[in-house]
């Protein structure tokens, strides 16, 4: 039989999954599918968007980057890896000399 906690982390990640599928298919929609459709549908209403196709190369380019930052930032485990990695890199332990001093006992 499963546990409370078992069957609470089955249905967060099932949560934190389906967020992160659903913005997902957010992205190559907003980065992909709409400058595209409106770049290649533009002339057909007599629209000239020369200047502004660089724009669309842009979102084209910049989609394979956000893509993954959507799973960094909705499953829990990934982020806090990613934030534990930069923690870790900005708080680095410093070592600072320590003078030490042995005592001897002097021998006669």
């Amino acid at each position: 039989m499963l546990s409370q906690n078992t069957a609470f982390f089955n249905n967060n990640s099932v949560l934190e999954f389906l967020k992160t599928t659903m913005f997902q298919t957010l992205i190559p929609i907003t980065f992909l599918f709409f400058p595209i459709g409106i770049l290649f549908s533009a002339p057909l209403f007599g629209f000239d968007l020369e200047r502004w196709s660089y724009f669309v190369t842009f979102f084209y380019s910049f989609y394979p980057v956000v893509d993954p930052i959507s799973a960094i930032f909705f499953i829990d485990e990934y982020r806090t890896a990613f934030l534990n990695f930069f923690r870790r890199t900005l708080n680095r332990n410093q070592v600072t000399p320590v003078k030490s001093i042995d005592i001897v006992p002097e021998l006669p």
